[in-house]
């Protein structure tokens, strides 16, 4: 463990999971609360396809399940789980910018947008 390892939780700030037929579900740290602007969203099976594919030619089905690097200031915690018919992949990244990685969250992001705060009152991002 490095020294600042202790200091710095693995506890993602949010994790959106996009489940075997399209449901999307979202976690999130209770010190940041957020919400996803569309609650009951659930992607087609054309969407669903070309995420997937998005995700093959990304490479996230052969990426580690862990990208660490250096503590970057304002660099969230993430983690992206697909759930197929033939299993799960999960892909964390702590504190560091990956291209491929971050290329498949933005358009995670642009497709689950999400809101700060637990209601309608709050603003969206």
């Amino acid at each position: 463990m490095r020294r600042w390892e202790h200091l710095l939780p693995p506890v993602p700030a949010y994790q959106v999971s996009i489940m075997d037929g399209g449901v999307v579900r979202l976690k999130f740290n209770a010190k940041f609360p957020l919400r996803l602007a569309h609650p009951h969203q659930r992607f087609s099976r054309t969407v669903l396809q070309r995420l997937l594919r998005l995700a093959e030619v990304e490479g996230f089905f052969s990426m580690p399940a862990l990208i660490t690097g250096n503590p970057i200031p304002d660099m969230p915690t993430t983690l992206i789980r697909i759930h197929t018919a033939e299993g799960t992949k999960a892909v964390e990244s702590r504190w560091r910018e990956n291209t491929r990685y971050t290329e498949l969250l933005e358009v995670l992001r642009a497709l689950t947008p999400l809101c700060r705060g637990s209601t309608a009152y709050q603003s969206c991002v």
